[in-house]
């Protein structure tokens, strides 16, 4: 045996791999197979290309690279009749368990080892949707205000960009958007134009990098989408030309 393999084998004696989602032992990944195949059946499955609500048409392979056009025809009435300032959507799951477990203890139990696990998943998963298509210019987590992110001491769309970003080597636009005011959590609002409202004018872009024409968006859950709207507004305003959301996963539409 080599030396470099007997370091190896000695380290993963010492500090066996544990997946951060089931913690067994000595798994060969994180997640695990077992966790990884316990996401599958909460596929989204058949959905909006433009929102991501379920059981649309799908989306033809090509509607992307036909500038959307083609996603546009597919896309759900809602969108149609109101296609929102984002471009695509793109959800693997549904917000149930168990993503909705890891999610939970990602953001509000700072279990930050579930929730890379996850961004990892949803890596592959983007790596495996986006095949041959245009990859965006560069992945941004959306913004936390200051005072949500004092209380709550990272932001947990950030730290699933961070993943997301290493994996499909994107750049970061560091310090280019920022969320000017604290609103209450999208959580405790309920209708649709409640939350329209509680985000309204809440991101600025400054200094924008006019290189970056095709952005991505990424966060946890996507619900009426109000607050990846209201951002998306603002990129349209600097002039990003073809914004994508990334989220783990979709809650269905009321």
């Amino acid at each position: 045996m080599h030396c470099r393999d007997s370091g190896r084998a000695l380290v993963e004696w010492l500090f066996p791999r544990v997946c951060s989602l089931c913690g067994e032992v000595g798994a060969p990944s994180d997640p695990c197979a077992d966790c990884e195949a316990s996401l599958e059946p909460v596929r989204l499955g058949a959905a909006c290309p433009r929102c991501a609500g379920p059981f649309a048409a799908p989306a033809p392979p090509d509607a992307e690279s036909r500038g959307g056009a083609a996603a546009s025809s597919s896309a759900c009435p809602a969108c149609v009749a109101e296609p929102p300032p984002y471009d695509r959507v793109i959800a693997p799951w549904r917000f149930v368990p168990p993503v909705s477990g890891i999610i939970h203890r990602m953001k509000y139990h700072r279990d930050l080892a579930a929730g890379a696990a996850l961004g990892r998943v949803l890596a592959h998963q983007l790596q495996g949707r986006l095949g041959a298509v245009r990859f965006p210019d560069a992945v941004l987590g959306l913004p936390l205000s200051r005072r949500r992110l004092l209380y709550r001491g990272f932001n947990h769309a950030e730290e699933l960009a961070a993943i997301v970003r290493k994996t499909l080597d994107l750049p970061h636009p560091r310090g280019a958007v920022i969320r000017r005011r604290h609103s209450p959590p999208q959580a405790k609002t309920r209708s649709a134009a409640e939350r329209r409202a509680n985000v309204a004018g809440a991101f600025t872009v400054r200094q924008w990098p006019h290189r970056l024409r095709r952005v991505a968006v990424v966060d946890d859950v996507l619900t009426t989408g109000a607050t990846a709207s209201a951002l998306a507004r603002a990129l349209r305003t600097a002039g990003v030309e073809w914004i994508e959301i990334w989220c783990c996963a979709r809650t269905p539409p009321a």
